[in-house]
């Protein structure tokens, strides 16, 4: 199992992405059973999961895969809600991605090569905020 997130408010359920088949669960608690399950047809494995909606009904998953997709899903839609690619340094790979806890819209994104990035799953246009490389300001005496 990859990428653990608590579903809504009650947490009474649990998503997931099993192994590296691309297949992302939702797991009930209550009943110890998967209460829904997609497998998808990406390019490239799956560096990070996030979940939007303040219950099961209303679930979204947001995913980011290593080539640096993000997408915006709903279990049981045969669509994407809403889907772009980062910007990445050419050969550039995801190695992770992490929700904001405080707020779910914000999504970080970590890379090999390219600096990390803050979104804003409202507004896919930029990054709301990108590290910047500095030199090294470490005395060395």
């Amino acid at each position: 199992m990859l990428y653990l997130r608590w579903v809504g408010s009650q947490g009474d359920y649990l998503s997931y992405i099993r192994g590296k088949s691309n297949v992302v669960q939702v797991f009930d608690t209550m009943t110890d059973t998967v209460w829904a399950q997609k497998q998808y047809q990406l390019d490239s494995p799956i560096k990070g999961l996030g979940t939007l909606g303040k219950d099961v009904f209303e679930l979204r998953h947001v995913l980011v895969t290593e080539k640096g997709r993000m997408i915006v899903d709903k279990v049981n839609d045969k669509k994407f809600i809403a889907e772009w690619q980062l910007p990445l340094l050419s050969g550039s790979k995801v190695t992770c991605s992490l929700q904001n806890p405080h707020s779910n819209n914000q999504v970080a994104v970590g890379c090999k090569d390219t600096l990390l990035q803050l979104w804003d799953l409202a507004n896919d246009k930029k990054p709301l905020w990108q590290a910047r490389n500095l030199p090294n300001d470490e005395l060395d005496l």
